[in-house]
């Protein structure tokens, strides 16, 4: 009786001991601790494509994916799944480096602050979420933050502080013990990802709004309506935050004096923040088509309609466009003609928006599927 009493608790000591993350990483300067590495959010890495994509290695979890991206430290990055979890893979093997697993849904990427994951965990059934900071080199928690409300949009790391806002429109602001410094209610609905540009935050509102935080005065500081229609994600470039709503109506909003600067109607409905090369907007449509936008001339340069399904924004190089489409390929697609370089097709819808990091394209797709490719570029 006694060794079965041993072999049981043994097993479920194994069975506890698999959410766990505990990694030896060196100081990394140039990690990735949320979406782009830029608080602006824009997908743009200013090397050249030399090669086409070659397959590294593919790994699997347990639960699919939303449209979000993997971030990473070091020598690992971190990605979520649906059913709960935090993964951890070697950039360079594949392998699995530890994952932890809460009861209820990751809905968004976790952010990185040091060596620190932070992720909202949503209740199944619950109106409740609890912002968690884990440290990935300790194998333990540094702090838990639970309130009534649901986070689909991927925060930011603002220094020591974290900055979320739920669904239902309540901004949420941490510092890095998980200690309250503003807790405020909008009164808007929102599915945009919040962007950053000097002291102030900036996301749109289902109801055509764009509102405005303070950080350092820790409040709301102003509202501006420019649409009848919700607001997507969108980006800050040079101090013009550009965003569309849901009709395919494109926005540039100067930050300067927060009011509108020009919109164009691009006749395309998409669901992803477009993408500022320095020179122009690059926009991927549900339809399929890629759009290239002058933002001085505020016209439509090129276009071209592939046979696909866009959701995610593309990874947008020096001479290079790379998308993960959600009817099943990625591909990779010349600048200047808008040809198709490279196609890799799957059997599965594309999840992952592209990311580059420390020479690897990471990218996944329904089920779980992580895939690393390596990259050729000037870097």
């Amino acid at each position: 009786m006694k060794k079965i009493l041993v072999f049981i608790l043994s097993f479920l000591a194994a069975g506890c001991s698999s959410s766990y993350i505990k990694i030896d990483v060196k100081l990394d300067q140039s990690y990735i601790p949320y979406f782009s590495g830029n608080p602006g959010r824009n997908n743009y890495a200013d090397f050249i494509l030399k090669d086409t994509l070659t397959f590294a290695w593919q790994n699997e979890m347990y639960g699919s994916f939303g449209f979000n991206a993997v971030v990473g430290y070091d020598s690992v990055v971190f990605i979520n799944d649906l059913s709960g979890k935090i993964f951890a893979f070697n950039i360079y093997s594949g392998k699995r480096a530890g994952q932890v697993k809460y009861r209820g849904t990751v809905a968004v990427s976790p952010l990185i602050h040091k060596t620190h994951i932070i992720f909202p965990v949503s209740d199944y059934n619950g109106p409740g979420t609890t912002i968690y900071s884990y440290d990935f080199t300790r194998g333990s928690e540094r702090f838990k933050y639970s309130f009534t409300g649901k986070i689909l949009s991927e925060g930011l790391v603002i220094g020591d502080q974290f900055f979320f806002v739920t669904e239902s429109g309540t901004v949420h602001l941490l510092d890095q013990t998980g200690s309250l410094l503003d807790s405020e209610e909008t009164e808007f609905y929102t599915h945009s990802i919040p962007v950053m540009n000097k002291d102030f935050v900036y996301w749109g509102t289902d109801r055509g709004a764009v509102l405005r935080y303070d950080l350092r005065q820790k409040s709301l500081n102003g509202r501006i309506w420019i649409s009848d229609f919700p607001l997507e994600d969108g980006i800050i470039y040079n101090g013009i935050y550009y965003l569309m709503d849901s009709q395919g109506v494109l926005y540039a909003v100067s930050l300067d004096d927060f009011k509108i600067l020009w919109k164009i109607d691009s006749g395309k409905k998409s669901l992803a923040a477009p993408v500022h090369d320095n020179t122009a907007l690059w926009i991927t449509a549900q339809d399929g088509t890629v759009l290239m936008i002058n933002p001085e001339e505020k016209s439509i340069i090129k276009s071209r309609q592939y046979k696909e399904y866009f959701n995610t924004s593309p990874l947008v190089l020096a001479n290079a466009l790379i998308f993960a489409a959600h009817s099943g390929n990625l591909l990779v697609v010349d600048k200047e003609s808008l040809d198709i370089l490279q196609e890799i097709q799957f059997d599965a819808r594309m999840k992952l928006i592209p990311v580059l990091f420390k020479g690897y394209l990471f990218t996944g797709y329904d089920s779980g599927i992580l895939q690393a490719y390596k990259v050729n570029t000037n870097q």
